[in-house]
């Protein structure tokens, strides 16, 4: 499965890819998955990709033609499977995860600011609410797909008395951070 986020912000993508589950899924080549930053699909010198809303009103609007190139550029044919996250639409399930898992690709495009022009519907397969709960259904999904490894997956521990001390603190920190928003995803 290949996963493709389009997105304004690809940094607050990075840790979580690098870590725990969705880590292991990578590292097995279980999945791909690619973060698009949006931003460098702007033809413009300043690399704009908000806009007014036609007609006025409240907010700004991501440009349908940037959407529309990171879009057409990040699929690899009609059977891409596209998915729209913004404000106001219906939230994601577990259902709808064990359905995208299926999928042999999928486009995530993430929407911000108050939306995305609505002209770029037309190449959207289905819309969902971009909520908190967002990372947390990646990270079910992401179990999801751990739980089928089965007794295949082994996984790697390191060994204490090779680390230097700072290493051995980092570790049990990002254990900790991990153990928490473990504890906190699964509330």
């Amino acid at each position: 499965m290949r996963i493709d986020i389009l997105t304004l912000f690809p940094e607050m993508y990075e840790g979580f890819l690098h870590t725990s589950i969705i880590r292991r899924i990578l590292e097995k080549n279980l999945a791909e998955i690619r973060i698009v930053d949006i931003r460098t699909y702007s033809q413009d010198k300043h690399h704009h990709v908000d806009d007014t809303p036609y007609g006025g009103g409240a907010g700004m609007l991501m440009k349908v033609d940037v959407v529309h190139r990171a879009l057409l550029d990040n699929i690899s044919d009609e059977y891409t499977y596209t998915l729209l996250t913004a404000p106001g639409h219906r939230p994601v399930t577990q259902k709808d995860l064990e359905r995208f898992s299926k999928l042999d690709e999928l486009v995530i495009i993430c929407g911000h600011y108050e939306g995305i022009d609505r002209r770029i519907e037309r190449y959207i397969d289905e819309k969902v609410q971009a909520a908190s709960n967002y990372l947390n259904k990646i990270w079910n999904s992401a179990r999801y797909v751990l739980s089928i490894l089965g007794n295949d997956f082994v996984e790697t521990k390191l060994n204490k008395n090779d680390l230097s001390v700072l290493d051995q603190w980092i570790i049990n920190r990002l254990n900790e951070t991990i153990k928490n928003i473990t504890m906190n995803m699964e509330k």
